[in-house]
């Protein structure tokens, strides 16, 4: 009997502290290093006093409990658990909470022994702590007197925006719901900390396409030469163009592929003069663009840029004066032409709206399959400064 009673204590004891669900991961030490190893990820309410670590994937399993490390993460966008002090009914706790959403508002997820709570922790510094709820399991009175009570804390947190606060009475405390409410208050409304980094989330429901509107002005100084003018006549007949423009775009963003690369899409339109001694053209060039652009340092206010693109020209109503060729005939401008434009540039946070600088190089010319003797055939070249609000 004894024996029996020994094997089935020990059988117990193995079992217990058996690693059951084994994960590649890391811890954080309190001096800021990272040490990988293996993590045994356990429950919700487990993980949230107590991290059991394995150093290296060799040796003994170590725990590690919420004084002893900042924090610990699986890999491969695995949950993200970090040292906070929080205080739960009227108490404080030092434990793990689990890293949902790093922004200008960063939301936590702590459970507990019997409730589930998220914690919202401002770049102000202002927190605020709400309990997981379904509203529909409380009459309307009920309902009322808990918004209430949480709204104190969060009205505070979401300062920026009547709207969002005004959402969070309509909104139930799950996870994906409040995710979502607060990464867009943070991109609208502190867009100084860049974009918004989650750290567990499901790839099917992540946008795959996200969209921003460009609207501003722009100004190119250069020049303009009739390529067969100048050829007819053996000397330079190039003209020095200004031209200011409207513009319009719209950037596409892939934040499943990369935060820094972005397709761009662009419309000029203008009114152009270039002169030189008795010789005028004028006439109001329509470009449309189409390009890449490369962001650096996403996550701060001022984000550094290099762009570049393919240009379609059109130069609608174009007059000129003094333009005759050999024959002492004017001839009719080449409406259509292709370029490109390369470039360098910085995105400045401002609020919930973007300020985008950059300065180009625009080069442009029509292809041979246009030409024709009655057909002049212009090349351009300019700088390109531009100005513009992002939405």
């Amino acid at each position: 009997m004894r024996t029996k009673l020994s094997i089935l204590f020990c059988t117990l004891f193995a079992f217990t502290h058996a690693q059951v669900n084994p994960k590649q991961g890391y811890i954080i030490t309190n001096e800021n290093d990272t040490v990988m190893g293996v993590i045994d990820y356990r429950s919700d309410r487990r993980n949230v006093s107590e991290c059991i670590f394995q150093k290296e994937g060799k040796g003994e399993y170590v725990s590690y409990h919420p004084s002893d490390i900042k924090g610990y993460r699986l890999l491969d966008n695995g949950a993200f658990y970090v040292t906070k002090r929080v205080n739960i009914a009227n108490k404080e706790q030092l434990l793990f909470a689990e890293y949902l959403l790093k922004g200008g508002v960063n939301l936590y997820y702590i459970s507990d022994k019997v409730t589930n709570y998220y914690y919202f922790e401002s770049d102000e510094g202002k927190t605020g702590l709400v309990q997981e709820r379904n509203f529909l399991d409380y009459n309307t009175k009920e309902r009322w007197e808990i918004r209430q009570q949480d709204m104190n804390e969060l009205a505070q947190v979401f300062h920026k925006s009547s709207e969002t606060v005004e959402q969070l009475w309509k909104t139930d405390y799950n996870r994906e719901d409040l995710t979502s409410l607060t990464r867009k208050y943070s991109e609208e409304y502190c867009t100084e900390h860049g974009d918004c980094v989650q750290f567990v989330y499901d790839e099917k429901k992540t946008a795959s396409i996200k969209l921003r509107f460009y609207a501003g002005i722009s100004m190119k100084a250069g020049s303009i030469t009739p390529k067969y003018i100048q050829l007819q006549r053996n000397h330079d007949f190039s003209l020095s163009a200004f031209s200011p423009n409207v513009s319009v775009g719209l950037d596409l963003l892939f934040p499943r592929i990369s935060k820094h690369l972005i397709a761009q899409i662009g419309l000029d339109l203008g009114y152009i003069k270039a002169t030189k001694d008795s010789r005028q053209l004028t006439g109001c060039p329509l470009q449309t663009q189409w390009g890449l652009a490369y962001l650096f340092n996403t996550e701060k206010k001022v984000s550094p840029l290099i762009r570049g693109g393919i240009t379609f020209n059109h130069l609608l109503g174009a007059s000129g004066k003094g333009m005759e060729g050999v024959s002492g005939d004017n001839k009719k401008f080449q409406d259509m032409d292709f370029g490109f434009y390369v470039g360098a540039g910085a995105d400045i946070a401002l609020g919930k709206h973007t300020l985008r600088l950059s300065i180009n190089y625009d080069y442009s010319s029509s292809i041979g399959l246009f030409n024709a003797m009655d057909n002049e055939s212009l090349k351009t070249s300019a700088i390109d400064i531009r100005a513009g609000i992002l939405f």
